[in-house]
């Protein structure tokens, strides 16, 4: 739960001040893993907080990475703690998909959800990946009460790729509305 970022519609009012549930070990991270892949579970998905923060993941993303049931391995992360040893360590992960967390194309509009100067650090991480020929996934978290049909989500994810691209000089693979 701990998080650089103390975004305004955080389920989990994750922060860098969380002090509730300790970290897990790598340990019982691959515990649960096994025993998930015992019951026929190939996909996993990772998240926090901020996984980045977690000191043990490279560890058990190569650990998930070698069981031969996992198929893949979805990280979500704000972005923007990805450096160049970051990016490079993602590139390595065959089975590894990256989400990354933006809640626009403006960095104005993004900024008063997730902090100020966030938008330009997630861009930067962003960047990091595209050098290695990563297209990360952009979630975005619909502010329309669950009224987003699929029209208005699909010009969305236009939108984002344009601007982005336009603006930024960055490739996504796509959007995923949360």
């Amino acid at each position: 739960f701990r998080c650089n970022l103390a975004c305004s519609h955080c389920l989990f009012e994750c922060s860098s001040s969380y002090t509730g549930f300790p970290d897990m070990t790598t340990e019982a991270a691959t515990r649960y893993a096994t025993d998930a892949a015992a019951h026929g579970i190939t996909n996993f998905y990772i998240t926090g907080g901020e996984p980045l923060l977690w000191q043990p993941l490279r560890r058990f993303v190569q650990r998930l990475a070698a069981m031969p049931e996992t198929a893949t391995i979805t990280l979500l992360t704000n972005g923007t703690l990805i450096n160049e040893d970051w990016a490079t360590f993602f590139g390595g992960c065959e089975k590894l998909s990256l989400r990354i967390s933006l809640e626009c194309y403006t960095e104005q509009t993004n900024d008063s959800y997730r902090g100020a100067g966030s938008f330009r650090k997630t861009v930067s991480g962003i960047k990091e990946l595209n050098k290695r020929g990563i297209q990360p996934w952009i979630c975005y978290t619909s502010k329309s009460g669950g009224k987003l049909d699929i029209d208005d989500a699909k010009s969305l994810e236009h939108d984002f790729k344009t601007a982005l691209h336009r603006d930024h000089s960055i490739e996504i693979h796509g959007l995923k509305v949360l």
